[in-house]
């Protein structure tokens, strides 16, 4: 048995792929697989099994002259799950810009869903621009002559918006309890991706051949206690129980490693909830440090 501590990283990888390549692998505890050109093999084959969700870890925002697209300013109509996206508008400047950002998955589920969903010029134009980060997620017909429409995107949209912690994204891997990864994963508008009990063998050397506990979480006089389940677990494991099996004695001191991802905004609401002094020890040591490496105070986040 190992005793850890809690841990918060920033995850800051710019180059398109890496993030959601990243974030895959905690889930498998296959970091040291990542190499140069392996994230969008990677990104393919989660992809073509359904596991989409690993593509909320990266956004792209567009800033799209008003009257580009549609009129009279109705801008959510254009996008049948406009919840999953972030809508402002600037109404300075000339012209003036409505901005739209959505995780990876929601420009995928959207582009590459029903034709009907979009017109099918809106959806040419903002599938060349996402191709130009994305190719093996977004396919196009790179010899048609498609209009950009002064459109803005990504690092060149986010320099003239002027209301960017609605569509910024910051990306946390962070360590902790069990205990602790059921409550975050109650706020909705993050996104998660949690190393899997059901894939990991902690008897493997990769693990250390141990389970890994955060100590600061383990009950006094339990020490015995968990000494006796990991044992118990290894045991499982050695007769023929598959990890997904011998998961289910593991307490919920155990350490999981979760990579979060969220705009500025999605955090304020985290934090609002979790710095206050009500919530539970782990959790709002955690957010206390999200919120310094935001350089957030109590005064933003409405405490």
């Amino acid at each position: 048995m190992e005793y850890v501590k809690n841990n918060v990283k920033l995850i800051d990888l710019a180059e398109p792929g890496r993030k959601i390549e990243y974030a895959g692998r905690v889930c498998y505890k296959s970091q040291d697989k990542i190499s140069d050109d392996s994230y969008e093999r990677f990104i393919k084959g989660i992809v073509n099994r359904g596991h989409t969700s690993v593509l909320e870890h990266e956004r792209k925002m567009f800033a799209i002259p008003v009257g580009v697209f549609c009129e009279n300013y109705a801008y959510e109509e254009m996008f049948e799950f406009e919840h999953y996206f972030n809508i402002t508008v600037n109404t300075s400047g000339t012209p003036s810009h409505f901005f739209v950002s959505g995780n990876i998955r929601a420009w995928y589920n959207l582009l590459n869903g029903e034709k009907s969903i979009m017109y099918q010029e809106e959806t040419k134009v903002l599938k060349n621009f996402l191709h130009k980060d994305y190719p093996y997620l977004f396919e196009v017909d790179e010899d048609e002559d498609v209009r950009e429409e002064n459109i803005l995107y990504g690092a060149d949209a986010e320099k003239i918006c002027d209301n960017l912690s609605a569509h910024k994204a910051y990306t946390f891997e962070i360590v902790g309890s069990r205990s602790f990864t059921h409550q975050i994963v109650r706020h909705r508008t993050l996104s998660f991706s949690q190393e899997s009990q059901r894939y990991c063998n902690y008897t493997a050397g990769k693990f250390g051949s141990s389970i890994k506990v955060i100590g600061s979480e383990v009950p006094d006089g339990a020490g015995h206690l968990l000494n006796q389940l990991e044992e118990l677990y290894f045991d499982l494991i050695e007769k023929g129980a598959k990890p997904e099996e011998a998961r289910q004695i593991l307490p919920n001191c155990t350490a999981s490693t979760i990579v979060v991802t969220g705009t500025l905004e999605d955090w304020k609401k985290f934090l609002h909830l979790r710095v206050d002094e009500h919530a539970q020890k782990e959790i709002r040591r955690i957010a206390e440090t999200i919120m310094n490496y935001l350089h957030l105070t109590k005064k933003d986040i409405n405490l």
